[in-house]
C-alpha cells in the first residue's frame, strides 16, 4: 500500500499537523473500486495545515506579484515542459482507482488533459484567446481529448 502522507507547503514536504482534539493527524484509506481493496494512505488536512499553507501562499504572493507576464508564461511553460516529459510517469503511478480506466486510456486522455489546463493558462496569461494560440504550444499526443 503506498502512503502519502505529507504535504508540500512551503517549497518543501511536511507532516500533517494533528487537530487539537485527536493524538495522529487523520488520515483516509484510497479505494481501488475495481477490487474495492484500499491502496493508499493519504492524510486529511486539519485547520493548521491549512493555515500553514495560506501563509506560505502569501509569503510567496508577495515576490510572485512583482513578476513580469511575460515571466509568468514562461514559469508556466517550464512547469508544462516537465509535466510533458513526466506524461508516463504520472500516469503510470496512478492506478486503476480513477473510475477503474484502464492504463490505456488513461495514458491519453488524464494526462492530456493537465496539459490541456496548462496551455490554456498559457494561452490566458499571454492575453490571447485559445483558439488563436492552441497550435504554437500544443502538446496533444493525438488522443483529440485536449485539443
Amino acid at each position: 500500500m503506498q502512503h502519502a502522507t505529507q504535504f508540500y507547503i512551503d517549497g518543501q514536504w511536511v507532516d500533517p499537523v494533528a487537530p487539537a482534539d485527536q493524538t495522529q493527524p487523520a488520515t483516509l484509506d484510497v479505494i481501488d473500486p475495481s477490487t474495492a481493496n484500499a491502496f493508499a494512505k493519504i492524510s486529511l488536512g486539519s485547520a493548521a495545515d491549512v493555515d500553514r499553507a495560506v501563509a506560505a501562499a502569501k509569503r510567496a504572493f508577495a515576490a510572485y506579484s512583482e513578476t513580469t507576464i511575460e515571466q509568468r508564461i514562461d514559469l508556466l511553460q517550464v512547469i508544462l515542459d516537465v509535466y510533458r516529459k513526466r506524461r508516463a510517469c504520472t500516469t503510470s503511478a496512478r492506478p486503476n482507482s480513477v473510475n477503474a480506466t484502464p492504463l490505456a486510456l488513461r495514458t491519453t486522455s488524464g494526462a492530456c488533459r493537465s496539459a490541456s489546463s496548462s496551455r490554456i493558462a498559457l494561452v490566458t496569461a499571454a492575453g490571447e484567446s485559445p483558439r488563436e494560440r492552441v497550435s504554437a504550444v500544443s502538446a496533444c499526443c493525438g488522443c483529440r481529448a485536449c485539443c
